[in-house]
């Protein structure tokens, strides 16, 4: 929403509450690691043209600061790795 981007000019998936973790059987991991890192690249871009303190008026959060997306996004993605570490740690189990 900083940007102003339809969703069909945004990198990935962009609707909230969603299967967004879904991988076709077409897609290779590259191409998933691919789409993540173009989807960074453009994110910090975007997030590069506003201040810390700037305010954006959204429908579902209300009044928001690039600060607080920013401490979203870092949320967001530490909850992903933790769950990544989760599933690994349930790889890496031995049987009993």
């Amino acid at each position: 929403f900083w940007a102003g981007l339809s969703e069909s000019e945004c990198d990935g998936y962009s609707r909230r509450d969603e299967g967004t973790f879904a991988v076709a059987d077409d897609e290779a991991l590259a191409d998933v690691i691919a789409e993540f890192e173009r989807a960074s690249r453009r994110s910090r871009e975007i997030a590069s043209r506003f201040d810390l303190d700037d305010i954006m008026d959204t429908p579902r959060e209300g009044a928001v600061s690039m600060r607080w997306t920013l401490l979203l996004m870092i949320q967001e993605f530490a909850r992903h790795a933790g769950h990544g570490d989760i599933l690994r740690e349930q790889i890496d189990k031995p049987l009993l």
